[in-house]
């Protein structure tokens, strides 16, 4: 009953077979086992199992358990694709997830792969691996812990936080070209020919007196907004701009 996914080591037994030609999807005329189990690494296929569902948390976790892209532990451990991996680490360590309880030995065999801080928030604990600089680990840990915990703290196993480290480079990179100066105006504000790195989406047009989405736009507001396209603007922006400025102008007929 193991979940193959790609890239992971062989598990089970050593199995021979024959498969039959002449069909599109072929199949087995007969099997037997030929070997033992092999023996399994259960730090790489904790790796692989890992990086499989935290590069996809919008398909295989539940967003109630998620913080700016950090997973609760606990909650990533008990997906059943990772349940081969923990099991191979320690026998019991599915039926101790369920309970709230992390087994010691797949902690180790996640802080071996993981950079791990402790920090009283997310944003903390960001600056803290940013500080480490450590691109050799696949996935960063986070212990939040306040300065002083009070006799009814949360369990620590219960404030174990994880991501996938290609995740948090792929949103830190978004972030900053999201970054816009104070200085540097977005060319539907009339900030000149800024065409390479521009939003083109019709919705992005958000400048307050140049919007034409605006309830209170006018024909002539969209007029601006063209007059402001750079020559690279591609034809589709441009089209739609001008379908808007003459439905506004009928509009304004009718009235």
């Amino acid at each position: 009953d193991f979940p193959g996914l790609p890239g992971l080591p062989p598990v089970g037994q050593e199995v021979e077979f024959t498969v039959s030609e002449g069909h599109a999807r072929p199949r087995a005329n007969w099997a037997r086992i030929s070997g033992p189990a092999l023996p399994m690494d259960g730090g790489k296929v904790l790796c692989k199992s890992l990086g499989y569902v935290l590069q996809r948390p919008e398909r295989y976790l539940d967003l109630r358990y998620m913080v700016k892209g950090w997973a609760t532990l606990l909650h990533v451990l008990q997906h059943d694709l990772l349940k081969t991996a923990i099991e191979a680490l320690a026998p019991e360590g599915a039926q101790k997830l369920s309970q709230g309880v992390l087994p010691e030995a797949v902690l180790a065999a996640i802080e071996d792969l993981a950079v791990c801080v402790v920090a009283p928030n997310a944003e903390a604990a960001n600056e803290k691996i940013a500080a480490e600089g450590q691109d050799q680990f696949n996935f960063h840990v986070w212990l939040q812990q306040e300065a002083f915990l009070s006799d009814e703290a949360v369990p620590e196993a219960e404030r174990l936080w994880i991501r996938h480290a290609s995740r948090a480079r792929s949103e830190d990179m978004r972030h900053r070209r999201e970054e816009t100066h104070p200085e540097d105006k977005p060319w539907w504000q009339g900030g000149g020919d800024t065409a390479a790195g521009a939003e083109w989406e019709p919705h992005q047009l958000k400048a307050s007196h140049l919007n034409p989405s605006s309830e209170s736009c006018s024909s002539e507001d969209v007029l601006k907004v063209l007059a402001h396209l750079p020559l690279s603007a591609p034809m589709e922006v441009r089209r739609y701009l001008e379908n808007w400025e003459r439905k506004l102008r009928k509009t304004t007929r009718r009235d």
